[in-house]
């Protein structure tokens, strides 16, 4: 039962890929699957719950590396608070490798993201809400002195710069003429965000 279920992901998760949520109906994932489609009601509900499966399995390796960065950094650095720098690299970091074509799970994403304005609500709840309280509560410590609603706004902007550069990849990359270097890239968003929420820190 599990290999049905695993051989579901895999084949969803291609076809995702490929075409993206919306142009992908249930019959070809179960066609090219070789299952009928009451096993992807079994194990799923319905093609929005297979799609958030899909992202779950590979965004959970994601999530927890950012965790165990920020957990380290945090742990590093006690008793002081922790650092803008060290919260924003375990947040950002983790991209890095992971980049490489549509089937990674970031791009997957972000184009889920436009698809859809009820799955990207429920996408940012069933992955992210436990990201944000955690990486939202570091910030705050980091920058005690700045006004919550504030920080929170500056953690905002960060998300954002984050899925449009990974929304324009492929344009930047036929802009520059060249192969964008993932962790190249992701120095750069890093440099570019330090700046930004590092602003009137006191």
């Amino acid at each position: 039962m599990k290999e049905t279920r695993g051989k579901i992901l895999d084949v969803a998760e291609k076809l995702f890929a490929a075409d993206g949520y919306s142009a992908t109906p249930v019959r070809r994932i179960i066609e090219a699957a070789g299952v009928n489609i009451s096993a992807v009601n079994y194990y799923f509900g319905d093609k929005e719950s297979l799609f958030i499966e899909v992202l779950k399995r590979r965004f959970s390796e994601i999530e927890k590396d950012r965790f165990d960065r920020l957990q380290r950094h945090i742990s590093g650095r006690a008793p002081e608070n922790p650092t803008v720098e060290g919260i924003v690299r375990a947040f950002l970091e983790p991209l890095s490798g992971r980049l490489g074509d549509n089937t990674q799970p970031p791009k997957m994403l972000i184009r889920a993201f436009s698809e859809k304005q009820e799955l990207k609500e429920r996408l940012k709840k069933e992955l992210f809400s436990d990201t944000r309280r955690v990486f939202g509560d570091a910030f705050q410590k980091a920058l005690p002195h700045i006004p919550p609603l504030e920080v929170q706004w500056r953690f905002q902007f960060l998300i954002s710069s984050m899925c449009g550069t990974l929304h324009t990849m492929d344009n930047v990359e036929t802009f520059l003429g060249v192969p964008i270097d993932s962790e190249a890239m992701i120095d750069q968003l890093i440099w570019f965000v330090l700046n930004g929420i590092k602003t009137q820190e006191s």
